[in-house]
């Protein structure tokens, strides 16, 4: 699918900065079965903690933009998190692993499981779902062999000098080509004690398997938390997808062209979305036994960017080790090193359009020295949540939530 507008990306920076592609792809009126896909084996644990971060991360950043559009990737975060960990020296390892739940999991598994996840998204038939990893470094630091080594092998990682006059140049040029042009630079510039950037980026272009079709899409309602009546491009279809009702919220499947990757779309009951909003677990999602219903659906058209400044949250998460004076970073930069991090950033975009999903999302962390008849109408028309779930590597790649839909240029 090729967009002017983006779907998702991800792209974190932390004690040093980081991604990804689009397929060909058939008629979209008339998709192809995606293939089953190889098997992925991803250690139970990492997929509990996976999950337990995102909820975490999400619900720290909705709490205070309840009546906003939210758009996070707990994906880009998380990786950037464990390959920072392969940086650290014991004790702040251990208490950056504690923090993500995944202190009782060998270091070594964990970065296979990132790299078993990592090729899953590479194999894909239809989407494009592409992580790639990166360190940026003042040219007086030596990055240790055995770090480079590491990312080159499980995070698709490379290391890059931050050269002058403009060392920020280079580092957004990366940025800009693995977001596929959707983010379009992670800093503005490096700042003298800014001394490496640790960066994730992921890049999501991915097809519906049941597009909506461009005619069908008309104005309608929808009503805002204070319920303000807007009207707004509303694409429509009637089709059978997988639904669930709960006491205070219904959700439906939309899934992609390919095996196990869906959007999940969670539209709370009229005067329930902040509750549901705060309260959803979005593992419940994952390989449940859903209705096949047949529904007239109706999906706002949206795109918007967000951005976030993540110490707080991460520091509520019980991340902050992460901004102490005298960060242990001898696996980085050899024996004796110490840093501190300066500030962690999350930017995102969103499209979602008759085609389907394209997305980017940019974190960076800067280390410092020191219709028919049917059974059902799912008329979106309030405040929703969603996300973007691989359930063959139990992964939510994208959660977010929209207050207001909007079309942004």
């Amino acid at each position: 699918m090729s967009r002017v507008l983006p779907f998702g990306i991800g792209v974190m920076v932390v004690l040093l900065s980081g991604c990804g592609g689009s397929n060909q792809k058939d008629d979209p009126t008339t998709p192809a079965a995606s293939p089953p896909r190889d098997s992925v084996n991803i250690d139970s644990d990492v997929s509990s903690a996976h999950f337990a971060t995102a909820d975490a991360f999400f619900k720290a950043i909705l709490q205070e933009h309840t009546d906003q559009n939210v758009l996070i990737s707990p994906y880009s975060l998380q990786v950037l998190l464990y390959m920072l960990a392969n940086g650290l020296g014991d004790s702040n390892r251990e208490e950056l692993l504690e923090a993500l739940h995944v202190n009782d999991i060998d270091l070594e598994a964990l970065n296979q499981s990132v790299q078993q996840t990592i090729q899953s998204f590479d194999d894909l038939p239809f989407s494009d779902v592409k992580t790639a990893n990166s360190i940026w470094h003042r040219d007086h630091l030596a990055v240790e062999e055995d770090f480079k080594e590491m990312i080159g092998t499980y995070y698709n990682g490379e290391a890059h000098e931050l050269r002058e006059p403009n060392p920020a140049e280079e580092l957004n040029d990366w940025v800009h080509e693995k977001t596929n042009g959707l983010i379009e630079k992670l800093v503005e510039e490096v700042p003298s004690n800014v001394i490496a950037y640790l960066i994730n980026a992921v890049y999501l272009d991915a097809d519906w398997e049941k597009p909506f079709e461009k005619h069908l899409t008309s104005p309608g309602s929808f009503y805002l938390l204070d319920g303000e009546d807007i009207q707004h491009p509303m694409m429509k279809q009637t089709e059978t997808f997988q639904y669930m009702e709960e006491s205070s919220f219904e959700a439906v499947k939309l899934p992609y062209q390919d095996e196990g990757l869906s959007m999940i779309v969670v539209l709370p009951d009229t005067g329930a979305y902040e509750e549901v909003a705060l309260d959803l677990d979005f593992s419940m999602f994952v390989n449940i036994d859903w209705s096949r219903t047949e529904m007239d659906l109706q999906l706002p058209a949206f795109t918007f960017r967000s951005e976030y400044d993540l110490e707080d949250r991460l520091t509520e998460m019980g991340m902050g080790v992460l901004f102490n004076q005298g960060l242990d970073t001898s696996p980085l930069f050899g024996e004796g090193s110490t840093h501190e991090i300066d500030e962690v950033l999350q930017k995102t975009y969103i499209n979602v359009d008759e085609e389907g999903t394209e997305a980017a999302a940019v974190t960076g962390a800067a280390l410092n020295e020191s219709a028919t008849l049917v059974e059902k109408r799912f008329i979106v028309d309030r405040p929703f949540l969603f996300s973007i779930i691989d359930e063959e590597t139990e992964t939510i790649l994208f959660m977010g939530s929209v207050a207001r839909p909007v079309i942004e240029p």
